[in-house]
């Protein structure tokens, strides 16, 4: 099915019952295959979708495209989740870390004691 993605801007969508869905809004394009994605409906039928939110429908989900679109798939009633309630997150103190391990995975201590042995062969 050969169309333009251009032609289907403001076209009005159809489950295979026959219960209009909303209108395409916009359309996602696979650039690496070179094909239409997703289509983006907007202006949703408020008993199909839940507060007549803009939903994504899978191209592969079409079945034909004219005056109208009809899906051969759709999967029903779409129910927003309600969002949780935010928890308030205790504050952290800051504290400093005393990192055991200096440069290259080496001990602190290990790291010193080289150093110092290194000065005073340089000393010698």
């Amino acid at each position: 099915m050969l169309v333009e993605a251009t032609s289907l801007y403001d076209k009005e969508v159809y489950t295979q019952k026959g219960l209009y869905l909303g209108r395409v809004f916009e359309v996602l394009v696979d650039t690496n295959k070179n094909s239409i994605y997703e289509l983006i409906l907007g202006e949703t039928n408020p008993t199909i979708v839940d507060d007549s939110r803009s939903i994504g429908i899978p191209y592969r989900w079409v079945q034909t495209v004219s005056e109208i679109v009809v899906l051969k798939y759709f999967p029903g009633k779409i129910h927003v989740k309600p969002k949780p309630a935010r928890f308030r997150r205790k504050r952290r103190k800051l504290r400093v870390i005393k990192k055991r391990w200096g440069q290259h995975g080496v001990s602190r201590l290990a790291w010193e004691a080289r150093r110092q042995r290194v000065e005073r062969e340089t000393r010698e």
